[in-house]
Protein backbone atom coordinates (compact mmCIF):
# COMPACT_ATOMS: atom_id res chain seq x y z
CA UNK A 1 0.00 0.00 0.00
CA UNK A 2 1.46 3.60 -0.58
CA UNK A 3 2.00 6.22 2.19
CA UNK A 4 -1.58 7.52 2.20
CA UNK A 5 -3.33 4.06 2.23
CA UNK A 6 -1.59 3.17 5.02
CA UNK A 7 -2.46 6.51 6.98
CA UNK A 8 -6.00 6.11 6.18
CA UNK A 9 -6.06 2.60 6.94
CA UNK A 10 -4.32 3.21 10.47
CA UNK A 11 -6.71 6.32 11.66
CA UNK A 12 -9.61 4.53 10.33
CA UNK A 13 -9.33 1.95 12.28
CA UNK A 14 -8.39 4.00 15.01
CA UNK A 15 -11.42 5.45 14.91
CA UNK A 16 -13.74 2.76 14.90
CA UNK A 17 -12.25 1.45 17.60
CA UNK A 18 -12.57 4.32 20.16
CA UNK A 19 -15.73 5.24 18.39
CA UNK A 20 -16.81 1.67 19.68
CA UNK A 21 -16.04 2.82 22.79
CA UNK A 22 -17.50 5.90 23.22
CA UNK A 23 -20.58 6.01 20.65
CA UNK A 24 -22.72 2.95 22.72
CA UNK A 25 -25.76 4.47 24.52
CA UNK A 26 -24.94 2.30 27.67
CA UNK A 27 -21.68 1.31 28.86
CA UNK A 28 -22.05 -1.93 29.58
CA UNK A 29 -19.50 -4.35 28.72
CA UNK A 30 -22.39 -6.40 26.08
CA UNK A 31 -22.85 -2.97 24.21
CA UNK A 32 -19.14 -2.23 23.85
CA UNK A 33 -18.48 -5.46 22.92
CA UNK A 34 -21.07 -5.58 20.12
CA UNK A 35 -19.76 -2.85 18.99
CA UNK A 36 -16.21 -3.42 18.66
CA UNK A 37 -17.52 -6.87 17.19
CA UNK A 38 -19.53 -4.59 14.46
CA UNK A 39 -16.17 -2.35 14.17
CA UNK A 40 -13.75 -5.81 13.17
CA UNK A 41 -16.85 -7.49 11.13
CA UNK A 42 -16.35 -4.70 8.85
CA UNK A 43 -12.40 -4.65 8.80
CA UNK A 44 -12.97 -8.56 7.75
CA UNK A 45 -15.52 -7.91 4.57
CA UNK A 46 -13.43 -5.28 3.46
CA UNK A 47 -10.15 -7.24 3.90
CA UNK A 48 -11.96 -9.85 1.48
CA UNK A 49 -11.54 -7.94 -1.66
CA UNK A 50 -7.85 -6.83 -0.95
CA UNK A 51 -5.20 -7.96 -3.72
CA UNK A 52 -2.71 -9.47 -1.88
CA UNK A 53 -0.55 -10.40 -5.32
CA UNK A 54 -0.85 -9.86 -9.24
CA UNK A 55 0.59 -12.71 -10.89
CA UNK A 56 0.86 -12.76 -14.69
CA UNK A 57 1.24 -16.12 -15.56
CA UNK A 58 1.59 -17.47 -19.90
CA UNK A 59 -1.86 -17.75 -20.10
CA UNK A 60 -4.04 -15.27 -17.66
CA UNK A 61 -3.40 -12.66 -15.42
CA UNK A 62 -4.20 -13.90 -11.62
CA UNK A 63 -5.42 -10.71 -9.05
CA UNK A 64 -4.98 -13.11 -5.81
CA UNK A 65 -7.28 -11.43 -3.15
CA UNK A 66 -7.38 -12.89 0.10
CA UNK A 67 -10.77 -14.64 -0.30
CA UNK A 68 -10.82 -16.18 -3.92
CA UNK A 69 -9.49 -15.01 -7.75
CA UNK A 70 -9.79 -13.22 -10.47
CA UNK A 71 -8.70 -14.87 -13.36
CA UNK A 72 -8.19 -12.91 -16.82
CA UNK A 73 -6.95 -15.23 -19.74
CA UNK A 74 -4.47 -12.90 -21.82
CA UNK A 75 -6.76 -14.19 -24.92
CA UNK A 76 -9.39 -12.09 -23.84
CA UNK A 77 -7.42 -8.87 -23.10
CA UNK A 78 -8.20 -5.78 -25.46
CA UNK A 79 -5.92 -3.37 -24.14
CA UNK A 80 -3.40 -2.81 -21.19
CA UNK A 81 -1.77 0.34 -20.33
CA UNK A 82 -0.08 2.22 -17.32
CA UNK A 83 -3.48 4.44 -15.82
CA UNK A 84 -1.83 8.35 -15.69
CA UNK A 85 -4.66 9.51 -13.88
CA UNK A 86 -5.60 8.35 -10.15
CA UNK A 87 -7.70 8.97 -7.94
CA UNK A 88 -10.55 8.12 -10.62
CA UNK A 89 -13.95 9.10 -9.33
CA UNK A 90 -15.46 5.88 -7.84
CA UNK A 91 -19.23 5.11 -7.51
CA UNK A 92 -18.11 2.36 -4.66
CA UNK A 93 -14.91 2.74 -3.11
CA UNK A 94 -13.00 2.35 -0.07
CA UNK A 95 -11.43 5.30 -0.72
CA UNK A 96 -7.97 4.67 0.87
CA UNK A 97 -9.04 2.08 3.34
CA UNK A 98 -6.71 -0.89 2.80
CA UNK A 99 -6.30 0.55 -0.59
CA UNK A 100 -8.76 1.84 -3.09
CA UNK A 101 -10.85 -1.23 -3.48
CA UNK A 102 -14.27 -0.50 -5.70
CA UNK A 103 -16.13 0.01 -9.09
CA UNK A 104 -15.25 3.35 -11.23
CA UNK A 105 -17.58 5.42 -12.54
CA UNK A 106 -16.27 3.86 -16.08
CA UNK A 107 -17.17 0.66 -14.21
CA UNK A 108 -14.11 -0.55 -13.85
CA UNK A 109 -13.31 -2.88 -10.98
CA UNK A 110 -10.84 -1.81 -8.74
CA UNK A 111 -7.87 -3.09 -6.67
CA UNK A 112 -5.38 -0.62 -6.37
CA UNK A 113 -3.26 -0.44 -3.44
CA UNK A 114 -0.74 2.00 -4.58
CA UNK A 115 -1.78 5.21 -6.47
CA UNK A 116 1.68 5.28 -8.01
CA UNK A 117 1.99 1.93 -9.73
CA UNK A 118 -2.04 1.79 -11.71
CA UNK A 119 -2.60 -0.85 -14.54
CA UNK A 120 -5.72 0.32 -16.57
CA UNK A 121 -6.72 -3.66 -17.77
CA UNK A 122 -9.71 -3.83 -20.51
CA UNK A 123 -10.92 -7.08 -22.14
CA UNK A 124 -12.67 -7.89 -25.08
CA UNK A 125 -16.15 -8.15 -23.53
CA UNK A 126 -15.19 -4.20 -22.48
CA UNK A 127 -14.66 -5.26 -18.27
CA UNK A 128 -12.11 -3.36 -16.91
CA UNK A 129 -9.88 -3.56 -14.29
CA UNK A 130 -7.45 -1.66 -12.32
CA UNK A 131 -4.82 -2.75 -10.07
CA UNK A 132 -0.95 -2.07 -8.85
CA UNK A 133 1.37 -5.01 -9.40
CA UNK A 134 4.51 -4.11 -7.91
CA UNK A 135 6.80 -3.52 -10.42
CA UNK A 136 4.13 -1.42 -13.08
CA UNK A 137 6.81 -0.96 -16.29
CA UNK A 138 8.36 -5.13 -15.95
CA UNK A 139 4.61 -6.22 -15.58
CA UNK A 140 3.36 -3.91 -18.64
CA UNK A 141 6.71 -5.15 -21.03
CA UNK A 142 6.09 -8.56 -20.36
CA UNK A 143 2.24 -8.76 -20.66
CA UNK A 144 2.44 -6.80 -23.67
CA UNK A 145 4.77 -9.48 -24.99
CA UNK A 146 2.76 -11.94 -24.28
CA UNK A 147 -0.63 -11.01 -25.69
CA UNK A 148 1.36 -9.70 -29.50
Amino acid sequence: MDTYSKLVTILLCILMLSGSYFVPISKSIDSVAISIFIVVLIILVVLCFFPVKIILSEHEVIIRKLIGSIRIPLKDIESVSEAIIFPIAMTISSQGFLGYLGTTMDGAKSYVTNRKKVVHLTTKDNKKYLFSPDNTPAFLRDIKALIK
